[in-house]
């Protein structure tokens, strides 16, 4: 008999939940959820009872999971791995997420091992590469860290070499752009495009300073048109509208050259990302790896392995997992005793 992992995945209004039996997803649903009622001390009112008892109908009799396992978008200040949520974890009450407190309480109501995946903690990153140019300002973003940690594992274990010994620079590469330089087991820098860098399909990146000031006081934008402006309907979309990164190489292919202009300028702003994430490993770059769906546009990595290969020519493409099968694997991989927990900072089987 296999392993049967719950995995819980949190989003904005709604958490994403899926069954396992070891490797193989048996099913997964989504659940809307006030999170409002979740607190951090658990005093959740009816919340998280109204949430188990929709799981447990959900899971119907199918066997009980072994272990319920949670993660979320945000980064804690534990260090990253798997950990057992118990009192001594509840101890760090900023350390409890929204993924966490759903795994415990559901958990809980099959007497299932609870645990959660630090994917990234705000300890970790090098302070530097935090600091803006305006006191008070840090920069931040952790979109897709999990999958990004995930496709590094899996890339430095192809290289024949432990996350350990790996100086990787990975992207991910989707509606927006995610980039993390990580040697020696730690994450060096980490950007994505909802704050700076490349502009990406419907992310801003970087943008002019003085331009956004004048625009925020023209009195022709609102704040929410502003902030909708920046992570929805920038990048790609404020100069095309609807149309795709894919649209957009289609009609470059086809001649069209205000389109090759921007996919250029794109190409541009990703490879000098790229390059200054290879900055903060000191120019040891094992592997570039290129994840999301835009790693799978041959033409799209073309361009943009012209631009990087100087600095390392070995660049690996990850078919991407989607976070709840990350979850499910770490979960497995301890529960086999391929991986050790971390307890407030030390492994421990």
């Amino acid at each position: 008999m296999g392993f049967a992992i719950l995995s819980i995945y949190p989003m904005v209004m709604s958490a994403k939940f899926a069954l396992f039996e070891d490797d193989a997803e048996i099913r997964r649903t989504e659940l809307p959820i006030d999170y409002s009622g979740i607190s951090e001390t658990e005093q959740t009112g009816g919340q998280l009872s109204a949430v188990t008892s929709a799981i447990t109908e959900w899971l119907g009799k199918i066997k009980p999971p072994d272990a319920v396992i949670g993660g979320a978008p945000l980064p804690s200040r534990l260090p990253s791995g798997i950990y057992v949520i118990d009192d001594a974890l509840k101890k760090y009450p900023r350390n409890i997420n929204k993924g966490a407190m759903l795994a415990l309480r559901v958990a809980r109501g099959y007497s299932s091992l609870p645990l959660v995946l630090v994917s990234l903690s705000k300890c970790e990153v090098d302070a530097i590469y935090k600091i803006s140019g305006m006191r008070g300002m840090m920069f931040g973003g952790r979109s897709r860290i999990i999958r990004i940690r995930s496709a590094i594992r899996a890339v430095s274990g192809q290289m024949g070499m432990s996350p350990e010994r790996c100086s990787v620079v990975a992207a991910y590469l989707g509606n927006g752009f995610s980039i993390c330089s990580q040697s020696e087991g730690r994450v060096r820098d980490f950007t994505d495009s909802l704050e700076r860098g490349a502009f990406s399909e419907g992310h801003t990146g970087s943008l002019p300073a003085t331009a956004v000031v004048r625009m925020a006081y023209s009195g022709m934008w609102s704040k929410a048109d502003l902030l909708k402006n920046v992570y929805e309907s920038g990048g790609l979309s404020s100069y095309f509208r609807d149309a795709g990164l894919n649209e957009i190489i289609s009609m470059t292919r086809d001649g069209d050259a205000y389109a090759s202009m921007i996919l250029r300028a794109m190409i541009n702003q990703l490879a000098a990302e790229l390059s200054a994430h290879a900055a903060a490993l000191y120019g040891k770059v094992d592997a570039f790896v290129l994840l999301g769906k835009h790693a799978m546009n041959e033409f799209f990595v073309s361009l943009l392995k012209d631009k990087i290969s100087w600095i390392c020519d070995k660049i690996m493409i990850h078919k991407v997992e989607d976070e709840l099968s990350i979850l499910a694997g770490a979960a497995l991989r301890y529960l086999r005793g391929e991986e050790s927990l971390v307890i407030r900072g030390h492994s421990s089987k």
